[in-house]
């Protein structure tokens, strides 16, 4: 959100894409989250994936959301070089992950997230 930590952090350039930024996320609003913790307090027993229904990569999201708060795009950073100073993990965030379905979620407890507002389309 705009005005929140990562947008700070972001603003001030303390951000950067590490290699192709394959990473895909998946997000939820807070609101939505709320609903579907209530729903499942008398769904059936069982995991459920409570996220948008817009996983998207970081190289498409990140400059998105940049252009959204108003700020720069973060700089990219090779992923060898980005290994010491940020750490394997960071590495792996931003390049292995693989989103979530949340159509269980959205099935069994009336999942209906909204979209995200600095993704157009």
């Amino acid at each position: 959100m705009p005005g929140g930590a990562f947008s700070s952090h972001l603003a001030a350039g303390e951000i950067a894409m590490i290699g192709a930024g394959d990473s895909t996320f998946s997000f939820i609003h807070v609101d939505d989250a709320a609903q579907a913790t209530v729903a499942a307090l008398t769904a059936p027993t069982g995991l459920y994936n409570v996220v948008d229904s817009q996983p998207v990569r970081l190289a498409e999201w990140l400059p998105a959301y940049a252009d959204w708060i108003g700020c720069s795009l973060p700089p990219g950073l090779d992923e060898e070089k980005a290994r010491g100073p940020m750490g394997v993990e960071s590495v792996y965030y931003q390049n292995s992950l693989t989103g979530a379905d949340n159509r269980k979620a959205r099935e069994i407890l009336g999942l209906d997230p909204r979209r995200l507002p600095w993704l157009k389309g």
